[in-house]
C-alpha cells in the first residue's frame, strides 16, 4: 500500500505538505504534472467519508483480502461505481486521467473484505 514516502528507484519526486502530496511528473507518473491531491484510507468492511464536500476522484489502490470483495464509490449516498475484486490476488490500482470523476455532494466509499487508499482533490 502507498505510504507517502519517496520511491527508492528515484522515478518519482515527492514533496510532502500537511495531508497533501505534490507529485512531479517524470517518466512514469500517472498524474498530471504538479497535481496536488489528498490521500485517505478506508478500512475493511466500513463506509468511510473520504471528503465531506465536492471532490474529484483521481485514483485508488485496493488492498485485496483472502476472500472476494468490493469497493463502492458513493456520491451523496448514491453509488457511482463499484469495483469487485477476487480474493487472494494482487492489489488493484487505477489512475483516472484528466479531471477525474466528479462527486458533487461528497465522496465516500463502502468496503467489503478489502481496504482502499483514495487519491482525490477538492473540486
Amino acid at each position: 500500500m502507498f505510504n507517502g514516502t519517496a520511491s527508492q528507484d528515484g522515478v518519482l519526486g515527492w514533496k510532502t505538505r500537511p495531508q497533501q502530496i505534490v507529485v512531479r511528473r517524470y517518466n512514469h507518473c500517472p498524474f498530471d504534472s504538479w497535481d496536488a491531491f489528498s490521500v485517505k484510507g478506508a478500512a475493511a468492511n466500513t463506509t468511510t467519508t473520504i471528503n465531506a464536500a465536492r471532490a474529484r476522484l483521481k485514483g485508488f489502490i485496493i488492498g485485496v483480502g483472502a476472500g472476494n470483495g468490493t469497493v463502492t464509490f458513493n456520491d451523496g449516498g448514491s453509488a457511482v461505481f463499484n469495483v469487485a475484486v477476487i480474493g487472494g490476488t494482487s492489489d488493484v490500482s487505477m489512475n483516472i486521467p484528466e479531471n477525474g470523476v466528479l462527486f458533487k455532494s461528497n465522496l465516500n466509499v463502502t468496503t467489503v473484505n478489502t481496504t482502499v487508499n483514495v487519491f482525490y482533490t477538492g473540486a
